[in-house]
Order: C-alpha cells, then structure tokens, then sequence
C-alpha cells in the first residue's frame, strides 16, 4: 500500500513579543473593546498566527472606528494577551481595494487585508 503524503504541516507559530506560540486547531477566543463600549468576539480553531487573528477582527469588525482593546486567549495553549488595535471602516478599506461600495460584504466574501507593500 502506498502513503499519500500532503505538503500541510503541523506548526507552531511564535506568537510577536511573546515566548508563547500557536497552531491551526487551537482553540482561540478573541474579545475586542471599542471604547466607545461595541465589542467583537469570536472563537475559532482555524486560526494559525496573528496575522489571521488581526485579519478575523477587522473583517468582523468593519463597521467599527477608532481604537480597541483586543484580548487574545488560547485556551488549548493557556496563555492570554492584550494589545491595544485601531481599526478603520470598510469604506476605506473598500475603496483602497478598488472595490464596489454598493457590493454586499456576507460571511462567504470579505477583502483581502492590504499589506504594507501593496499601497504604494
């Protein structure tokens, strides 16, 4: 019998400024704590970095403006940190992608987050 072998590897995923790390099946929980008293929480299992954490609270969180406490919990890891997060409405992020205004924004679609590199 042959071995079918796939190009995804398990990894953990050094977590910025901390000596914690993460991987794709952790259970992770995020709370983000607008200011002005709104929140956006989650939990997930899909995520494997923060760069997919950020990503999930911008996109759930189009409709919020201004900065935020984001708490970040790994309850399969547990570990749990904090950092502040300022976040911009979609119609920025829309019209920095060329996007349509009108065109409808469901849990299937959502932009692609703009790297540093990509505005110039």
């Amino acid at each position: 019998m042959i071995g079918i072998r796939t190009s995804e590897v398990e990894r953990r995923v050094p977590v910025p400024g901390t000596r914690y790390e993460m991987q794709t099946g952790d259970r992770i929980v995020v709370r983000v704590q607008m200011y002005d008293g709104r929140q956006v929480n989650f939990v997930s299992t899909r995520l494997a970095d923060m760069t997919e954490i950020i990503g999930e609270v911008r996109r759930l969180g189009r409709d919020c403006q201004g900065l935020a406490r984001m708490s970040v919990r790994n309850t399969s890891r547990g570990w749990r940190i904090e950092r502040p997060i300022k976040l911009y409405p979609d119609r920025h992020a829309r019209r920095g992608l060329g996007l349509n205004r009108d065109m409808p924004l469901d849990g299937e679609y959502a932009p692609r987050m703009l790297m540093p590199w990509e505005t110039h």
